[in-house]
Order: structure tokens, then C-alpha cells, then sequence
């Protein structure tokens, strides 16, 4: 059934511009297409490269366009997710703490890549705030989410201090 939805999606993709994007680290737009996806990334094969596909996670994604509906949600999030992220790594936690406050409630309970970003994101916005009551949650959930198998992909945020842990 799956493969019979991708394979609809995919002939109908073939008829459209194909989407296109940058991702976090390039310095050009690529076409693309789009192999698999789920809420928390994409295999991408870049358009005229032989080389193969690449999964990505969505907030690795810059600059997204062109996307069919049923992904344009995804990578819209994903590219908030990025400047959200680069946002707070320059500095700049104000821009970012109403984007991860957001993405951290409406990802509750997921369990995903995205929802453990969105905690660590808001961890430290609430942290650096000084907002100890709002950090102390969103480091239970951070932990509750470390210990569900959820871990912060390394090339994502820089976690938040943690003390270091007694005996």
C-alpha cells in the first residue's frame, strides 16, 4: 500500500518542477526529489547527481520551494527549526524562544527528532532567560526523551549545561 502511494506521488512529482532547496551548510539552491520522507526527514536525490540519495532531517533545510502539499508543511517547519537553531547559536535567543515555545508544545508527545530539538531549544532560551521553573520542565522532558531513545542529534544544537552527575 505504501509503496503504491509512493510510487502515485512520485509520477505525479515527475509532472511538476521538481522542489527545490538549500541546505544547512551549502551555498547553492539544488533541485531535488524526494525518495521517502516522515515527520522527521527526507531521503533527498539531488536532480542530474548520480550520486545517491541522502537522508536529511527537515530543520537541515535553509531554503525550501516547490514542495506538493502533502510535504510543504514538513519542510516550511523544518526551515523554521533551522533558523530558530541558528538564531540561538549566534545569540539571538528572543527571535528563537516564540519559535521552539511553539514547536515544543504542538510536537508534545511525538517522541521525534523535531520535538527533542524543539525541548533543547527551549531549554535554553528558558535557561538563558533565567526562567529556572521553564528550564527545570523542559530539561525533565529533554530527559524523558534522552531516555526513550530520542537523543539530539550532534550536528543539531549545542545542549544546554547540565550538572555533572553525582558519585
Amino acid at each position: 500500500m505504501i509503496a503504491a502511494v509512493s510510487a502515485l506521488l512520485a509520477a505525479t512529482w515527475l509532472a511538476a518542477d521538481p522542489p527545490r532547496v538549500e541546505f544547512a551548510g551549502g551555498d547553492r539552491t539544488e533541485e531535488v526529489e524526494v525518495v521517502e520522507w516522515d515527520r522527521d526527514g527526507a531521503t533527498f536525490g539531488v536532480v542530474g547527481n548520480t550520486g545517491e540519495p541522502r537522508r536529511r532531517r527537515w530543520d537541515e533545510l535553509r531554503f525550501a520551494e516547490g514542495f506538493p502539499a502533502e510535504l510543504a508543511a514538513n519542510a516550511e517547519t523544518g526551515v523554521r527549526l533551522w533558523r530558530a537553531r541558528t538564531r540561538l547559536d549566534r545569540g539571538d535567543r528572543r527571535l528563537a524562544q516564540p519559535e521552539f515555545e511553539l514547536f515544543a508544545e504542538s510536537f508534545r508527545g511525538e517522541g521525534s527528532i523535531r520535538e527533542r530539538l524543539a525541548v533543547e531549544g527551549a531549554l535554553r532560551c528558558r535557561g538563558e532567560a533565567g526562567d529556572l521553573a521553564g528550564a527545570i520542565e523542559m530539561a525533565l522532558r529533554a530527559l524523558a526523551l534522552d531516555r526513550a531513545g530520542t537523543l539530539l542529534p550532534a550536528d543539531s544544537l549545542r545542549p544546554a549545561s547540565r550538572p555533572e552527575p553525582l558519585g
